[in-house]
């Protein structure tokens, strides 16, 4: 009994748990170039230090 109930419930819920279909893609790349795009190479490495500098943000 306790098992039926459990697949039960799992049944429920994973029925609930299904998203809707999402809406078309939409491109990122517009075909020509990467304006609006960002770059992110990494932390600045500080060579006095040698260690990576977390704090300091690239531009």
């Amino acid at each position: 009994m306790i098992y039926r109930n459990l697949a039960l419930f799992l049944c429920i819920i994973s029925l609930f748990s299904c998203s809707p279909k999402a809406k078309t893609a939409e491109s990122l790349f517009n075909g020509k170039d990467l304006i609006g795009w960002d770059t992110y190479l990494g932390p600045v490495y500080d060579s006095v230090k040698n260690d990576f500098d977390t704090q300091k943000i690239i531009d």
